[in-house]
């Protein structure tokens, strides 16, 4: 049995412009480094993510919503200098694809989703990568109403949400 490869996608942002920068991280797999297309994949990706998911229990309501699966890993490069280029990088909601499999092909798709914490410690750069669904629990509604009268409602609305309303509205 072929020993299993992790291939990740990552598009972080250069904080310069905020253009999005294409970072190919590799690990697992044989001794030679990974080449697919002609493109090369940074290794220092020593072991295999560690797969997070939960359901949320308040006590009274059993599947009242889920932890969307989420995944920790760490990439620890042999050179310093590519750790310090990438950890430059902006992360957060960095559109990122994981693949993991035999390291003859190119991989199928383990998850697709967004970066929701990165940071350097020990010499490497981790990551927490969370799928698709962790946008559905970003509430859409924000703002609230202060109270003071006028537009921002009377003193008992303090604090209550502020309605949103698209197309044409009558009162």
């Amino acid at each position: 049995m072929a020993p299993k490869r992790i291939l990740i996608e990552a598009s972080p942002r250069r904080p310069s412009d905020g253009q999005p920068v294409l970072v190919r991280l590799a690990g697992g797999g044989g001794a030679r480094p990974f080449r697919d297309s002609g493109e090369h994949w940074l290794g220092g990706l020593a072991e295999l993510p560690t797969l997070i998911t939960s359901l949320d229990f308040q006590g009274d309501d059993l599947g009242g919503g889920g932890v969307p699966q989420a995944l920790a890993l760490r990439w620890a490069p042999a050179r310093k200098d590519k750790l310090s280029e990438l950890a430059a990088l902006h992360w957060i909601d960095a559109a990122v694809t994981i693949r993991i499999g035999a390291s003859e092909a190119l991989p199928p798709v383990l998850l697709t989703g967004k970066v929701i914490d990165a940071g350097t410690r020990d010499g490497a750069l981790s990551l927490t990568i969370s799928d698709a669904a962790a946008d559905l629990r970003k509430p859409v509604l924000k703002n609230r109403f202060a109270g003071s009268g006028g537009i921002e409602g009377p003193e008992e609305w303090e604090g209550r949400l502020k309605p949103r309303a698209w197309g044409r509205v009558f009162n």
